[in-house]
Formats: C-alpha cells, structure tokens, sequence
C-alpha cells in the first residue's frame, strides 16, 4: 500500500471528533496490515473489520447511491 490520498488524514482527523470511524475491507481478514498502515500515517480509526456495520452513512469508492431500482439500473445503463 502507498501513501495515503491527499487530505485523507485530516478528513479523517476531522471526522474522528464527530463519528466512530470503522474501517470496513475484504482486507480486514488480516487487520494487522492495515492497522499497521494507519499508525504508520497517523490516521485515526476506531475499529477495522471485514464485516459490513450498521451505519448511519458510509463512505466507499465505488458507491452508488440508491434511490430506486429505476434510476439504479439507468445509471447501469
């Protein structure tokens, strides 16, 4: 793994005061990498896990937001 994308250590200081920051990857089976990953950078986190947590919003990269299955499989086109 390389750097981290820029401003994502401040975005997650920032988020850090307000929320629970878990760390969710397919990666997680072995948390050690990236826990190791995130003292390395500094990055705040609360918890690293491989299992999907309930809630309030998450943040992915490859997210689609879901309003209804029409516009959904529009944007599938």
């Amino acid at each position: 793994m390389g750097p981290p994308m820029e401003g994502a250590k401040e975005a997650m200081e920032l988020l850090s005061l307000k929320y629970k920051l878990i760390i969710h990857s397919v990666r997680a089976i072995t948390p050690s990498v990236i826990e190791n990953w995130m003292k390395y950078w500094e990055i705040p986190y609360h918890e690293i896990t491989n299992i999907k947590p309930t809630a309030t919003f998450y943040i992915d990269d490859r997210a689609l937001l879901f309003k209804d299955w029409k516009s959904t499989i529009e944007l599938l086109g």
